[in-house]
């Protein structure tokens, strides 16, 4: 996806980079929001050697939604169904109600699941900055 921003920071090869917020971005954590959300905010590599102020062409990488509907739903629901398993037959050898500890296992594994996913997935981001580089400079500032 290609968006166009202003440059309003630069730390050596890394910019950070104004967009106007549109109506369909959705929380992707690959941006942050400024005051009022009006704008965004991001991290990018400056391959272009664009300077602040200048206004650029940003590439951000989109996700493949199957990929991602898996990591949302699929990789959960199997920590549920194992979690439910296992606490059904935990709650059955102790003589407790295995219908209510099996579900109450499960769910908590499902939740402790989504939790590290969403980490992992934030320390990725942050880590590789998610990809997101300069394609062109669209105005300069001395222009």
């Amino acid at each position: 996806m290609l968006e166009t921003g202003k440059i309003i920071e630069a730390k050596g090869n890394r910019v950070k980079i104004s967009l106007p917020l549109k109506e369909g971005c959705s929380a992707c954590g690959k941006c942050t929001l400024g005051r009022g959300g009006k704008y965004m905010f991001l991290e990018a590599e400056n391959s272009v050697g664009a300077r602040i102020g200048d206004e650029v062409m940003v590439e951000i990488p989109e996700r493949d939604p199957l990929i991602a509907a898996l990591l949302l739903f699929g990789i959960p629901l199997l920590g549920l169904l194992i979690g439910g398993g296992a606490g059904y037959m935990l709650f059955l050898s102790c003589g407790g109600d295995p219908n209510a500890g099996g579900g109450l296992i499960g769910l908590i594994t499902m939740a402790g699941v989504f939790i590290i996913l969403r980490r992992r997935e934030r320390q990725l981001m942050k880590k590789a900055n998610g990809g997101i580089r300069i394609v062109t400079i669209l105005k300069s500032r001395d222009a």
